[in-house]
């Protein structure tokens, strides 16, 4: 059985990050972001969740590490220092890792790529397209066009350096990146959240655990 670590980067320990609105798209009403992606990731493995706080006392190598996302306001102004911990796994990791919507923005900034906010009124919200830019192992049968779940008002301003774009849209450039020769990947929508008609999610996933974790 795989062991998944799952960093929860909710404010604390404590914070299970609930997602407002999650019914009005044909989610379970009352979802909580890290229980969500706690239980689809128990799919295709044992799952171990630890806060970002608690990174300094890991006693062992999982076979891949998820990056949360958050659905709670963070310090925009510290993430470098709130985050040091993680930031430094992010650059110094061999494990299989991929970074979720505040995930990927992790990963950005450990890697050299700004963070950016468009404007007090921006927000993605809901199922909505992205463009496939490049053929890739992680979308292994899927079409030109994703429809997964977004829900954040920050992005990441660039690719980092190392890294290919797979998949953008128009408002938020940076939606699905793998590095070039490290097992690190991340998307700015929510793989892990899906309903009826919008799978590709688990596609995504899927191809992640079948290409890349043992």
């Amino acid at each position: 059985m795989r062991e998944l670590l799952l960093i929860n980067n909710e404010p604390t320990p404590e914070d299970r990050g609930r997602i407002a609105r999650a019914g009005e798209l044909g989610l379970t009403a009352s979802l909580y972001n890290i229980d969500a992606l706690s239980a689809k990731l128990s799919e295709f493995g044992t799952v171990t969740v630890r806060h970002y706080t608690q990174l300094r006392t890991l006693d062992s190598a999982p076979d891949a590490i998820f990056l949360s996302g958050c659905f709670t306001d963070w310090d925009r102004e510290r993430l470098r220092e709130t985050f040091v911990d993680e930031l430094a796994l992010i650059r110094e990791t061999t494990v299989p890792l991929f970074g979720i919507c505040a995930g990927l923005q992790l990963i950005g900034i450990a890697l050299g790529a700004p963070l950016v906010y468009p404007g007090e009124e921006y927000e993605e919200f809901g199922f909505l397209p992205q463009t496939v830019l490049v053929q890739h192992p992680l979308l292994a049968g899927l079409g030109d066009t994703l429809h997964c779940f977004e829900h954040h008002r920050g992005q990441l301003g660039a690719v980092p350096e190392g890294f290919r774009l797979l998949a953008s849209r128009e408002s938020c450039r940076v939606q699905l990146l793998a590095h070039e020769s490290r097992p690190i990947f991340g998307t700015q929508f929510h793989p892990e959240l899906q309903n009826a008609t919008h799978r590709d999610g688990q596609r995504i996933l899927e191809n992640f655990f079948a290409h890349y974790v043992k």
